[in-house]
């Protein structure tokens, strides 16, 4: 049975903490009973030797032939060993071949790469035997059910033509045509248990003939077009070793220079202010979907289309879409701006409503940020982060124009170009809802699905790239800490010279910046105006908040605005931050007060509109909220 759990549970369980607590007490009892099994196997065992030896006493002493006693005691020891007396030396072949006929009920042979990995419903599965005190054999293949893939399909229809002429001996000519189309249905989306992914198809064009002459002037030509549709070249979905990756690993800086950076670098900065987003990036995607700005009218550096929400100026262009397969010119209506910063904003908007890139926006490191919004599904161009990453590189984006000049803190260093890893990543859009509603069928919490997750990642990080679902939060290979009862003022070092962390450094952040589904009334869309920083499901500890800057005190109390008991920092400069469902009756501060850095101004809570225990934390320029990823780094 190693195989069947080795890699889920066990090594899921490094560095997860009391969390899992419960868990391991459920796995004890399945010990308990794999050895009184066990225990019992052998006294079955033993009681079956003694059996076979009363019955050749009698055999012998009856005076039945050999080979009588022989096929009676092989049909005991047949059925014994059905029964399980002698205990199952195979359990992990059997569970691996039902996990695997699941699997391939799931799926035709045809389709087969589009199939669940065996590793997520082992994953899955492993969890719910474990909260529910099963026997590590009483396993539910058909979870693979859950993860099933939905195909959608089109009929396409193959076209043929044909032109039949005769010329006589008179000299007079005939001719006939025909045509027929025959209709195929043709793969067009795929929505597998971690992605959607479209197929494209173009048309291919053969043409041909031939004439014959039969003398005295007499001819005969045959000429057709054949129209087929013929797929596009598309992903592979395959595993790439997480060692590995494309393109090479930049490693420097490049001299390069372009116009296009010192004259929209500016406003990219200032992008980056209120988003959070480097300005690295803003720049080097801007000047790759653009051509450099010179297939930017109206500042439209990203090519966005002016949907129904759109309620600025609109210009019409051509553009190049894919119709019933064939890529033709069209005219739609795009969006303008009245300045590169707004173009810069709507797009910076675009990437923090979307929850698909929660992961990237939490990277200061725009090489790695590169890497996650590819792993997001943001373009089909395989080789779109290292387009980027080579844009960065060589015209040197990240210390000429990010806020933080490129340095990592941590280490006073250039940041370093990270390789991207394929994988599943290469393919489609991330959609874990399959996965999500497996989870969410057997009531798996955040704790659980951290687990999951964490097994999944030991063996496969790739299996989870782009990961937008329901467990945001737990996505996190950190855990939690124990606190002084006496709470000092932190000890703790500021991220980026001027702030610090406003809790212990290794809680978990449960909700970024951003787009997400509102916890409390489950809209979708909701936006998220901070960080939600808590500790791990179980953890009774009273984790102080520490004011993150020198300030005055605005705002100390309990409110209805949905932050419960709150405070209000103001640090200067237009610059202010929020703490919000802080516990009731904890609050160490008044309004007006001078507090210095490091202070404890209340315990962690759960006041105001919360599901559970944690901070909030907001951070605001001038009135407007910005990504607390520019400002707050973690003290691991």
């Amino acid at each position: 049975m190693q195989d069947f759990f080795r890699g889920d549970l066990s090594s899921a369980a490094k560095g997860i903490g009391n969390v899992i607590s419960r868990k391991l007490k459920g796995a004890a009892k399945n010990a308990l009973k794999k050895i009184a099994k066990k225990a019992l196997k052998a006294i079955g065992k033993l009681i079956l030797k003694l059996l076979v030896k009363i019955g050749l006493y009698f055999v012998t002493s009856l005076g039945l032939p050999l080979i009588v006693c022989l096929i009676a005691g092989g049909g005991l020891i047949f059925a014994a060993y059905e029964l399980g007396w002698f205990g199952s030396a195979d359990d992990t072949a059997k569970i691996n071949k039902e996990y695997d006929e699941a699997i391939i009920e799931t799926t035709p042979d045809e389709l087969a790469q589009y199939r669940p990995p065996k590793l997520v419903i082992q994953a899955i599965d492993n969890m719910r035997i474990t909260l529910k005190n099963l026997d590590l054999t009483d396993i539910d293949p058909k979870i693979a059910d859950l993860l099933k893939p939905d195909f959608t399909y089109k009929t396409f229809y193959d076209e043929h033509r044909s032109t039949t002429s005769h010329t006589h001996k008179d000299g007079t000519t005939d001719s006939s045509e025909s045509s027929y189309n025959t209709p195929r249905k043709l793969l067009v989306h795929v929505h597998t248990w971690n992605r959607d992914i479209d197929i494209t198809y173009h048309q291919k064009v053969v043409s041909g003939g031939h004439s014959d002459s039969y003398g005295d002037g007499e001819s005969s030509f045959y000429s057709y077009t054949d129209i087929t549709w013929e797929q596009d070249e598309g992903c592979v979905m395959t595993s790439v070793p997480s060692s590995g990756g494309s393109g090479v690993v930049l490693s420097g800086s490049g001299n390069l220079t372009n116009p296009f950076f010192n004259t929209f670098g500016p406003d990219a900065l200032s992008n980056e202010i209120q988003s959070g987003i480097p300005a690295a990036i803003t720049l080097a995607q801007a000047a790759l979907e653009s051509g450099y700005g010179k297939s930017a009218p109206g500042y439209n550096f990203f090519g966005i289309k002016a949907d129904s929400s759109w309620t600025g100026a609109t210009q019409l262009l051509w553009t190049t879409e894919e119709i019933g397969g064939v890529r033709v010119p069209v005219q739609a209506l795009f969006r303008a701006y009245p300045s590169a910063q707004a173009s810069f904003l709507d797009h910076s908007k675009f990437l923090l409503m979307n929850g698909r890139y929660q992961i990237a926006l939490q990277k200061k490191n725009p090489y790695e940020f590169a890497n996650e919004l590819q792993a997001a599904g943001y373009a089909t161009d395989n080789q779109y982060s290292n387009k980027l990453k080579q844009i960065i590189h060589d015209y040197n984006l990240a210390a000429l124009f990010d806020r933080d000049k490129g340095i990592d803190a941590s280490t006073g260093q250039l940041y370093p170009d990270v390789g991207f890893v394929g994988g599943t990543s290469f393919c489609g859009t991330p959609n874990f809802s399959k996965f999500d509603g497996a989870m969410t069928k057997f009531g798996f919490t955040a704790s659980d699905a951290e687990i999951v997750f964490e097994a999944l990642n030991n063996h496969d990080s790739s299996l989870l790239a782009g990961y937008n679902g329901l467990f945001l939060g737990a996505f996190s290979n950190t855990g939690a800490g124990s606190v002084p009862t006496n709470f000092p003022p932190s000890n703790q070092t500021t991220g980026d010279g001027t702030m610090i962390w406003p809790t212990a450094t290794n809680l978990t952040i449960t909700s970024g910046f951003g787009a997400r589904t509102d916890p409390v009334t489950g809209k979708a869309g909701a936006f998220h105006e901070g960080f939600d920083i808590a500790p791990n499901h179980g953890d009774p500890n009273d984790y102080p908040i520490y004011d993150i800057k020198d300030g005055t005190v605005d705002e100390a109390g309990c409110s209805n605005d949905g932050y419960g008991c709150k405070v209000v920092i103001s640090h200067g400069g237009g610059l202010q931050t929020l703490y919000g469902h802080l516990k009731d009756g904890s609050i160490q501060v008044h309004k007006g007060d001078s507090v210095k850095q490091g202070k404890v101004i209340a315990l962690m809570g759960s006041t105001g509109k919360s599901t559970a225990r944690h901070l909030h934390i907001s951070v605001i320029v001038n009135g407007a909220y910005v990504n607390p990823a520019q400002f707050l780094t973690p003290n691991h």
